[in-house]
């Protein structure tokens, strides 16, 4: 029987292979007492924010190398994709909006007789 500090270093070796905890520890096969457990220890957590903190930084380099990459149509499709990371308030895409105005759920056509 594995202690629970081999199950956090599978947690944390799951958690890498798809950057969702709950998936993780099912993965590992902890129960829901050991799932509280390591959510509410600092010293995990910290652990799993960095694993996420090295992705985005990933992500975001792949995105500043392919702006600077000299093709026009990558450079500004990886300016777009970074300002959405960076200022989503400022290029939230097109068609995220909700509509203002309310679509009526029955239309009445009248015409001539």
């Amino acid at each position: 029987m594995q202690s629970l500090e081999e199950k956090k270093e599978q947690v944390i070796i799951q958690y890498m292979r798809s950057y969702d905890l709950d998936v993780a520890m099912m993965k590992v096969g902890l129960t829901s007492d050991e799932q509280k457990l390591l959510k509410n220890d600092t010293s995990f957590m910290y652990r799993v924010n960095f694993q996420d903190a090295t992705l985005k930084e990933d992500i975001v380099t792949t995105m500043i190398d392919n702006m600077k990459n000299g093709d026009p149509k990558l450079s500004q499709t990886a300016a777009i994709a970074l300002g959405g990371v960076m200022w989503p308030e400022k290029f939230k895409a097109k068609g995220d909006e909700k509509p203002n105005h309310i679509i009526p759920d029955q239309i009445i056509l009248t015409g001539e007789d």
